[in-house]
């Protein structure tokens, strides 16, 4: 600033200057003064036209000649100051100028462009500043005789220098924040122009087209896109409407070395005051979140594939299939046995040609022994990958020579080998190779494919446990059938005795009354023998149904008087309504009334009635039979109908399977038709059971 204003003074000055003594030369040139004007006057009214100030200082540094400019400066009346020192004129800075005219008094040489700042008495208390050049006035025999000097005020322009500083310094500091904030942004941000040449552009846009930032101006900023959005590019360009904040895309991006990417790019618009238009963008890398989202929806089709089926084939046949659907070129499932071998359960390949070369594996058997990768992953229980596939590695691996010829056959180039574990035990492996070394990303796709091993190792435990229940179940069905069918004939046998004991005059009444109670509790047995037999068919194919003609309202009446028989003292009302005629299993139709009219009896006061309603309609046959008494527990309801539930209350006769609701179910929809229970305390309990009239039509 200093030397602007240095330049400024000394412009400015040369003017003065020169323009006073062209009008002393013109005035010494005219034959006489201007009449009323002898040469001081003129010379005083020249000094006091002049727009700085001037002066002359003698040795004692005393005023000789000044001009008002300067008296107004210094606060001095002009008639004051002509023979006053600089103490007394200006006393604030007369220490600091005294060494300057000394100076010159005592070189001779003239002193330019100074700059003083201070106070004097035309405006107390207001720092002002001034620039002053000192020139030596020389006597006649050549000694300076005075100091001469020319002053100007630049107070208002050293003001308005200062706060163009200051202002550049404050532009300055945002410009430099602005590229800080550019030059740190993750995203990349870009400018360009109307026609999408790149005026600039952050480091972040450079890195992601593989660029360094330099490179990018100038570029067309359509030739970083692939070529179908480059269009929508052009048309947002040399559109002439009002966009406010702009324009998103995702699109696909171009790297430097040709490799396309997916990107997210938004652009805005801005007016220029000088009638142009300014674009700017924004560009976001964002291949990890497709990646990450392809992974998700990876993760998602296994997890739906695995829970399609809980049997084990099916189960590895749709993991191995996944796996090279989206992951690698092979896919080998091998499981652990019992004794520590695994056996191989799938294989899948890329190319079906290779497949049916895999597929010969898998009657093999692997044996893990020292020194096999195989055995260091069922060891450690962790994921190794292998690459470059090396043939010292294939050896270490392989079996037997055919296994080796097969591993070369395939032409791999990259393995890993994955544990599939779960709840903390070894289920086996899951290998998978690729016939071309994996991309850059390989510890993302290592990532992946264990999380797939993981999904895939939670489902195959499932499975597991699930044959593993089914094997129990069929079992323990096997056993109650042979049991059951086994215990019928010592109970024939005992039925049969006490039945002949019951019938011989000969016996006393305590032997009879014995007799009795063995009919009863032999009756009892062969009931539970018949409903585990029922179960176990129900559980395996279902209960056979044989329907044929029959009227259900009679037979509804002969077999509540059945039992009747059972349940002496009770009372069961009967009432029928409608057409009975129809198509059921008689043998099954009567299984259904004993259980629920039983039931009804077992679970209801002695003192109260059953009451058995049976309607009939076009729709079909609806029955009810409803007892009074507590209701049954909301909490059981939901389950009511499942096997092994047995009530909270037995009544006057003894408890059971809880079979007896589980097979009456299994035979009402056998015939096509459903069961419901409402039970509401101060109501009883209600089983409703509704039957189509012949087989195979709809229940209405």
């Amino acid at each position: 600033m200093s030397r602007t204003l240095g330049a400024w003074g000394r412009a400015r000055r040369g003017t003065l200057l020169r323009a006073w003594r062209e009008r002393l030369a013109r005035r010494e040139a005219r034959a006489e003064d201007p009449p009323g004007l002898a040469p001081p006057v003129l010379l005083d009214a020249l000094l006091d036209s002049i727009p700085v100030g001037l002066f002359f200082i003698d040795r004692a540094l005393r005023y000789v000649r000044a001009n008002r400019v300067l008296a107004d400066m210094n606060g001095v009346p002009l008639e004051q100051l002509l023979g006053r020192s600089l103490w007394e004129v200006v006393p604030l800075l007369a220490d600091r100028l005294a060494p300057l005219y000394q100076r010159v008094f005592a070189t001779g040489e003239a002193l330019l462009d100074q700059e003083i700042s201070g106070v004097t008495a035309a405006a107390p208390g207001e720092r002002r500043h001034w620039r002053v050049s000192y020139y030596p006035i020389r006597g006649p025999t050549g000694e300076v005789a005075l100091v001469g000097g020319v002053l100007m005020d630049i107070t208002d322009l050293k003001r308005g220098l200062l706060a163009l500083e200051e202002r550049q310094g404050k532009l300055a500091e945002t410009g430099q924040r602005l590229e800080a904030i550019l030059e740190t942004a993750v995203d990349g941000i870009f400018t360009c122009d109307e026609r999408g040449r790149i005026q600039r552009a952050n480091s972040a846009a450079g890195r992601i087209f593989g660029y360094v930032p330099e490179a990018l101006v100038g570029r067309d900023v359509r030739r970083l896109l692939a070529r179908p959005y480059r269009r929508e590019l052009v048309r947002f360009f040399l559109s002439e409407e009002e966009r406010g904040p702009g324009r998103e895309w995702e699109v696909r991006g171009r790297r430097k070395d040709g490799r396309l990417f997916p990107l997210e790019l938004s652009v805005g618009e801005v007016r220029l005051p000088t009638g142009g238009r300014l674009f700017v963008g924004t560009v976001r890398d964002i291949s990890a979140r497709r990646r990450s989202e392809q992974a998700q929806a990876l993760f998602v089709e296994t997890g739906t594939l695995l829970a399609q089926s809980l049997e084990l084939p099916t189960t590895l046949k749709n993991l191995a299939e996944v796996v090279v659907s989206h992951l690698s070129d092979y896919c080998l499932v091998d499981l652990m046995q019992a004794d520590g071998v695994l056996r191989r359960h799938q294989v899948a390949a890329r190319e079906e040609s290779r497949r049916a070369a895999l597929e010969a594996t898998l009657s093999w058997t692997i044996t893990p022994r020292e020194g096999s990768p195989v055995t260091r992953v069922v060891r450690g229980h962790e994921a190794e990958f292998f690459a470059p596939v090396t043939p010292a590695w294939l050896d270490a691996v392989a079996e037997h020579p055919a296994h080796r010829a097969l591993l070369g056959s395939l032409e791999l180039q990259a393995v890993a080998i994955l544990p599939l574990k779960a709840r903390g035990h070894l289920l086996g492996l899951m290998s998978i190779g690729w016939t071309r070394l994996p991309s850059a990303r390989l510890s993302e796709e290592l990532e992946i494919a264990q999380g797939v091993a993981d999904r895939a190792a939670m489902a195959l435990d499932n499975a597991r446990l699930y044959q593993e229940a089914q094997d129990a179940v069929r079992m323990r069905e096997d056993v109650v059938a042979i049991v059951s069918h086994d215990l019928r004939n010592p109970l024939n046998a005992i039925t049969l005795s006490a039945s002949s004991l019951l019938r011989r005059v000969d016996v006393d009444a305590r032997t009879h009354q014995t007799a009795q109670r063995i009919c009863a509790a032999a009756e009892r047995a062969s009931r539970l023998i018949r409903d585990l037999l029922d179960f176990t068919q129900a559980r395996v194919g279902g209960i056979p149904i044989q329907p044929a003609a029959l009227d259900f309202h009679e037979h509804v009446r002969r077999v509540v008087d059945e039992v009747r028989l059972a349940w002496p003292g009770r009372v069961i009302h009967v009432t029928t309504e409608g057409e009975g005629q129809g198509a059921w299993d008689e043998g099954r139709l009567a299984q259904v009334i004993t259980n629920l009219v039983g039931n009804a009896l077992q679970h209801s006061p002695t003192a109260s009635a059953v009451t058995v309603s049976v309607r009939g309609s076009p729709g079909g046959m609806r029955l009810d039979v409803h007892n009074e008494g507590p209701p049954i527990l909301a909490e059981a309801l939901p389950t009511l109908f499942e096997p092994y539930r047995r009530g909270t209350g037995t009544g006057e006769r003894g408890g059971s399977l809880g079979l007896g609701l589980f097979i009456t179910r299994q035979i009402i929809q056998g015939h096509g038709g459903s069961i419901s229970v409402n039970s509401q305390p101060g109501d009883g309990t209600t089983f409703v059971v509704r039957l189509p009239r012949h087989p195979g039509e709809p229940l209405v």
